[in-house]
């Protein structure tokens, strides 16, 4: 992949648009990665120890297997999101417990969506490269997620067809679906001249949902 040095296009009202081989989390990962979606935070519950370490997420990850779940989102993002803590920290002459804590971004949320398909269970021996492209209709994703006082609002579809190769990093085609003034879809695709308004009860191949407060 070349998404390193990509090739540029100056477009209009001071936009440049950048082409590339390469996958919509490698974007991400390179454009935000001063702005990660979730930052997590583990540290000692011993005021003199100093044992902390810290985790920048540019993405976070919902899994299923049940294709209907995506209900589950706001639950899961108060699970991913809640204080856990652990038996004893690490460092060995410390008897303090160690707590780790996650901090949103205050202004946006990406989320990739994995789904799993067949009787197996999520697991962590699975690679993403196998997880099926979760099928929903852009009415059913929720529009709105709460995080302590923030609402974060749906803008956003990234679509991904993949090709002959079969996985999520092989060249493939993406579409990206908006959602204007708060309600109209409009379709974006490079193979097309001009953004397509669709209907909310479309039906996307979901890769990445797009939140902003």
């Amino acid at each position: 992949m070349h998404y390193l040095n990509p090739e540029t296009r100056s477009l209009e009202y001071d936009t440049t648009q950048a082409i590339c081989d390469a996958t919509a989390g490698n974007v991400i990962d390179k454009l935000f990665i001063d702005f990660p979606s979730l930052k997590e935070i583990t540290e000692c519950s011993s005021n003199v120890c100093l044992n902390k370490s810290y985790m920048n997420y540019n993405f976070i990850t919902f899994q299923t297997d049940i294709e209907t779940n995506i209900s589950q989102l706001q639950q899961y993002l108060n699970d991913r999101t809640s204080i856990k803590e652990h038996q004893k920290c690490s460092n060995e002459k410390c008897d303090g417990i160690k707590k780790t804590k996650f901090l949103i971004s205050p202004m946006h949320l990406f989320i990739d969506v994995l789904f799993w398909e067949g009787e197996d269970m999520i697991s962590s021996q699975r690679s993403s490269e196998a997880a099926t492209l979760m099928k929903l209709k852009l009415c059913d994703i929720p529009q709105i997620l709460t995080h302590s006082t923030k609402n974060y609002e749906l803008r956003g579809v990234l679509c991904f067809y993949k090709g002959k190769g079969g996985l999520r990093s092989s060249v493939g085609h993406y579409t990206a679906y908006t959602k204007r003034y708060g309600r109209n879809w409009e379709l974006f695709d490079d193979l097309k001249k001009k953004p397509i308004p669709v209907k909310e009860t479309t039906t996307v191949n979901c890769e990445f949902l797009v939140y902003t407060v």
